[in-house]
């Protein structure tokens, strides 16, 4: 008798196959569907999959230089409103006192494309605000060197990229994986194993 026919493997949904390069998770948004039959697990398993909504993070001005005014910044994994080549940077603005007209200046493009974030008319003692700014490093891990101005004080700060804030997400199927990976011939592999979900902040 001729042997058992091996057990069927489950279908796994492909939820990547609708995606386009320009798709992002951060949105929340889901995959398009190409009918109403798609299972309700497809969409559940979409749901689990997220990036950190922040890269890097750090202390941009300490309050002890800000003289009662600490300004944190934190990389923006999210496609800016001026451009898809720009990288958005959320400042939080906390201080002990208060303060007016913080403004950015005297800014240090060298090749840079910059949006500065919005004038804050008053930050008062013991709150907090956040303002966001547009960069393109230009694919360059280059600092970008401004002063973040008040009425009557202004200090000089830099930011500095990594390597990964300058990284953009590309969503695709795996199939569209493999045919994209067999057209980069001469250059290096390495693999490694992660986890299939991602943990959120």
């Amino acid at each position: 008798t001729p042997p058992p026919a091996p057990p069927a493997r489950s279908q796994q949904p492909d939820i990547f196959a609708s995606l386009t390069f320009e798709d992002n998770f951060i949105g929340g948004g889901r995959p398009a569907t190409n009918s109403s039959s798609d299972s309700k697990d497809q969409v559940q398993l979409f749901d689990k999959i997220r990036m950190p909504r922040h890269g890097s993070k750090g202390v941009l001005l300490k309050e002890s230089l800000g003289e009662g005014m600490e300004v944190q910044y934190a990389f923006i994994r999210q496609d800016s409103i001026y451009s898809k080549t720009m990288s958005v940077v959320e400042l939080t603005f906390l201080s002990k006192v208060e303060v007016r007209d913080i403004h950015m200046t005297s800014v240090d493009v060298k090749q840079m494309e910059v949006r500065k974030f919005d004038k804050i008319p008053v930050l008062h003692a013991h709150q907090s605000t956040t303002a966001n700014l547009h960069i393109d490093f230009k694919g360059s891990e280059r600092k970008l060197k401004f002063s973040i101005g008040t009425t009557d004080r202004t200090y000089p700060v830099t930011l500095a990229p990594k390597a990964g804030d300058l990284l953009k997400s590309h969503p695709m199927s795996i199939s569209a994986f493999d045919t994209a990976r067999k057209r980069l011939t001469g250059m290096q592999e390495t693999s490694f194993v992660t986890s299939k979900e991602t943990s959120t902040e």
